[in-house]
């Protein structure tokens, strides 16, 4: 049954230096400013219906190539390259360095793949708030529009994955950056009521329900960032700290 998978499946990943990943939580609280977020205790861990969606939300951003956000305004053939510390190169289709705000390549905080829940925190939370730059003439529907694009290809990539659902070794509801992230998907989709641990376990064979979820998800995401729009403490959100 794939409820067991979520709970056996772990690997161990590379972790942030103590130092850094001090600074990355006192950032991604920023960037959640305004979002009213529940927080999860290490008592959740207990909670197999949390820690199952929680092994959903990590798989999916462990599945997420942002190729769609790269190819905003009708750059459609855009190709993006992430180096092993995170940071990102965009190719135009005549393989030219794309350097325009909206679809350059950004500096990471954190790789998606060693710690996807963190990256959503510090990299793709603030994208989706205020985007790429100052000059960024994208909205945050389309930003986050883009975003559910390279979503829906990840739940294809997880769904049909013999490893199934997993969180990292040493996964800990302490880190407050992951209680962010799990919280601002749940938060997005309690929008609508929707069913996300039904879906987890006995809702992706069908279409329909996929495409439920991640309209649903698109519309919670859009709520969820339904704020004052300030200011980042950086002049580039997700370019080169400031």
């Amino acid at each position: 049954m794939r409820v067991l998978t979520i709970f056996v499946a772990a690997i161990t990943l590379v972790s942030c230096a103590g130092t850094q990943e001090r600074d990355l939580e006192s950032f991604s609280a920023d960037a959640v400013e305004g979002i009213n977020l529940p927080e999860y205790t290490q008592e959740d861990r207990n909670d197999q219906e949390l820690k199952a969606k929680a092994a959903f939300i990590y798989t999916l951003l462990y599945n997420t190539v942002e190729l769609n956000t790269h190819r905003m305004n009708g750059e459609t053939e855009n190709q993006v390259f992430v180096h092993d510390s995170g940071g990102e190169a965009v190719y135009d289709k005549n393989g030219n360095l794309v350097k325009n705000c909206e679809n350059m390549g950004s500096y990471n905080y954190a790789h998606y793949k060693k710690e996807p829940l963190l990256h959503f925190a510090v990299d793709i939370i603030p994208w989706l708030r205020w985007g790429n730059c100052r000059e960024d003439t994208t909205t945050q529907a389309q930003r986050v529009s883009a975003y559910i694009k390279d979503i829906a290809d990840a739940l294809e990539i997880s769904r049909s994955s013999e490893v199934g659902y997993f969180l990292p070794e040493g996964f800990s509801f302490y880190n407050s950056a992951q209680n962010q992230t799990i919280a601002f998907f749940l938060t997005a989709l309690d929008h609508s009521g929707f069913n996300l641990y039904n879906f987890v376990l006995n809702g992706q064979a069908s279409e329909e329900n996929r495409g439920e979820f991640l309209q649903l998800l698109e519309a919670g995401f859009i709520s969820n960032l339904k704020m004052p729009n300030k200011l980042s403490k950086r002049d580039a959100v997700t370019g080169a700290p400031s």
